[in-house]
């Protein structure tokens, strides 16, 4: 996983939001 999506978010919900993207 590298620089995907350039968001303020935590490193923790990082990988929860990727995958809820890249599920879509």
């Amino acid at each position: 996983m590298t620089h995907t999506l350039k968001l303020p978010i935590p490193l923790t919900s990082s990988t929860s939001t990727s995958n809820a993207y890249r599920s879509k």
